[in-house]
């Protein structure tokens, strides 16, 4: 993509970091305009081993299918490219939980979660980083900001 090789950049180093030791990995939240070349971008990084390329899941997803490659570190990072697709399709709930979950697996880690289909106690917690892309015409409209929360 022309005049996009700084984010290119960027995200190789954001997926670099979880290969670093002992450190938090950075996560990135990408805003900008529709067609504007960040799904593209994000698209070249869908081959890299490490990485979970995904449009579409949920919590009880990534525990059931990820959970064991990431806390194996065969996978360490969760990319999204576009967050309105993500999101559009659950209700409520589901979006407030996935978004606490990401939360969650990018600041403490997973360490135990306890619902009434999924058991976890771990003795490590488990971290990844998440890079997302989103249009910023999501933000700009505020009549849409409690759908995003």
């Amino acid at each position: 993509m022309c005049g996009l090789s700084w984010l290119e950049e960027l995200i190789s180093y954001a997926i670099a970091t979880t290969f670093v030791k002992d450190e938090t990995p950075v996560s990135l939240l990408i805003i900008s305009d529709v067609e504007s070349g960040k799904s593209k971008v994000l698209e070249k990084f869908n081959r890299i081993p490490s990485v979970i390329y995904a449009t579409d899941f949920t919590r009880y997803g990534v525990l059931k299918e990820w959970l064991p490659a990431l806390r194996r570190k065969e996978k360490r990072t969760i990319i999204v490219p576009d967050i309105v697709s993500l999101l559009s399709s659950k209700s409520l709930t589901a979006r407030q939980n996935l978004i606490s979950f990401l939360n969650s697996i990018t600041e403490e880690g997973i360490v135990s979660i306890q619902t009434f289909n999924i058991s976890i106690d771990l003795e490590a917690p488990i971290k990844c980083n998440v890079i997302i892309a989103a249009p910023s015409a999501i933000y700009r409209d505020k009549r849409r900001w409690n759908y995003w929360r």
